[in-house]
């Protein structure tokens, strides 16, 4: 058995491309032979083959997984080869939320929507949360039986991330906030950058850094305007994408991590955050609560994320508490991570 990992894009540094390359790292030492396919990749430590050559290689005893979270305009001929076939659902940004602001990305969104349906014809459908699970069964006419549907995280344990120490505790001044991943509409971060300004009007002095790429100028346009209308240039920090080393680094000095995205279909920062020992702070509503549980504070507006924010200054036990349970749920999701998950599902006996 032979295991293909298929993705229309493969890049480091994205959530999806890391899933792709460390899983596939992981599988091989397991002892499963595993290879990636995409139309587009940028992995230097990584083969990445043509979509082409999986057509020609695939056989019956072999094992296509197909990584779902954009428009993939090979579905149909991937779906046609003669082998086991199991989707992983990473989730799809919905197009509301885009649409004003990223209509190209809105555009894509919805092409692939148009195809979730068709996962139906795979053997095996894993999510990588429950909220994607559910997500995803949405779109089907009848909902498949039990035995054909799972959840296991995006990440796998040798993550370099995950191999890190509990760090040591910030001095807390400046409270240091981070927001971490793409700055895309749909993240809301400008939410974060208010947040900062009514903490400053309550006289507690908080700096963000906004960690991530972006596409969109547009966007980072307008957090920037904003940043300058709330007088914050001193105290919110643009740091763009940034290597591993230093986004552990930016773990290890922050004061707490802040979600304020209106969708996630996991969100890996949170589960990070709480493996380093980092207090998070979640709007609810998404999968990222889900990932925290009762180890992060959850906040529904700009108003609750800064009482949120202002507790967690100012109640020192808090902070610790937030910081033992969110070790314990980490745990337990790189546990559930594990390569031998992955081994049951693709085992056919």
């Amino acid at each position: 058995m032979k295991v293909h990992i298929v993705s229309p894009d493969i890049r480091e540094g994205d959530a999806v491309g890391n899933h792709c390359i460390y899983l596939a790292q992981a599988l091989r030492q397991a002892g499963v032979e595993t290879a990636l396919y995409a139309k587009r990749h940028d992995s230097p430590a990584e083969p990445v083959f043509s979509l082409e050559s999986l057509v020609e290689t695939c056989g019956a005893e072999d094992v296509l997984l197909l990584s779902f979270s954009t428009f993939q305009p090979q579905l149909p001929a991937l779906l046609r080869l003669p082998c086991r076939k199991i989707v992983y659902f990473h989730g799809v940004t919905p197009v509301d939320l885009l649409l004003d602001q990223d209509p190209v990305a809105a555009y894509w969104s919805s092409k692939a929507l148009l195809q979730v349906p068709q996962l139906m014809r795979c053997d095996t459908l894993i999510a990588n949360s429950h909220w994607n699970l559910e997500d995803l069964l949405k779109h089907f006419e009848q909902r498949p039986g039990s035995e054909r549907l799972d959840v296991i995280p995006p990440i796998t344990p040798d993550l370099p991330i995950f191999r890190e120490s509990l760090r040591e505790q910030p001095k807390g001044d400046p409270f240091e906030v981070i927001v971490v991943g793409r700055v895309a509409p749909h993240k809301k971060i400008e939410w974060a950058i208010e947040m900062i300004a009514q903490l400053g009007n309550k006289g507690l002095n908080a700096h963000l850094r906004i960690i991530g790429s972006s596409h969109n100028g547009h966007y980072l346009s307008l957090l920037r305007a904003t940043s300058e209308r709330l007088h914050l240039q001193n105290r919110v920090h643009f740091d763009g994408q940034v290597s591993q080393a230093d986004l552990i680094n930016a773990f290890r000095h922050a004061s707490a991590l802040l979600v304020t995205s209106e969708h996630e279909g996991f969100c890996i920062p949170v589960l990070e955050a709480m493996h380093m020992g980092l207090p998070a702070l979640v709007r609810t509503g998404t999968a990222a609560s889900e990932v925290g549980g009762d180890a992060v504070a959850g906040f529904t507006t700009v108003a609750e994320g800064v009482e949120a924010l202002q507790r967690l200054i100012q109640e020192p036990g808090l902070r610790d508490a937030m910081v033992k349970s969110g070790r314990r749920k980490a745990a337990e999701w790189l546990e559930h991570a594990s390569p031998g998950n992955w081994l049951k599902q693709l085992s056919t006996d």
